[in-house]
């Protein structure tokens, strides 16, 4: 019999795996890679009150979307991380989970993403999560106001 682990479960093991391949993807002689942080503003709300069907879907048509560019980490309720292989993925990446977004007429999400080019932008792993984190909040700041 199999027995499928909470999503919190899921999410500290792949915060840790996400953690390990940063500190090796952020290393000098590290190839160029990228990581892709996309948040989903108001998405959080919707997993807080357990209609976490539009979170299952983002997620299922992210690693997708990633398919054998890189590696896709389910980190926090409405993030989805990433560290790709091919920097050149990351506008078609964004471009299908808006896709999703609007397929699915859910008007009130908007989805933000925070881009670190590794391993010229950021010296570690905390260094490189805190600038994306930067990134997507600075995405969703409505416009006109800095």
């Amino acid at each position: 019999s199999v027995t499928a682990l909470p999503t919190a479960t899921i999410e500290i093991f792949d915060r840790s795996r996400l953690l390990v391949d940063l500190d090796e993807a952020t290393a000098p002689e590290s190839p160029d890679t990228v990581l892709l942080v996309i948040g989903l503003r108001q998405l959080g709300d919707v997993v807080r009150s357990g209609a976490d069907d539009v979170l299952v879907d983002l997620r299922t048509a992210f690693a997708d979307l990633i398919g054998s560019d890189g590696s896709d980490y389910q980190t926090r309720g409405s993030e989805l991380c990433a560290i790709l292989d091919r920097p050149a993925a990351v506008s078609d990446i964004i471009a299908g989970i808006e896709e999703r977004l609007a397929a699915r007429g859910e008007p009130r999400f908007r989805a933000a993403c925070g881009v670190v080019e590794l391993p010229s932008e950021a010296s570690d792993a905390m260094d490189a999560l805190m600038l994306a984190d930067r990134r997507v909040t600075t995405a969703h700041a409505p416009a006109g106001l800095d």
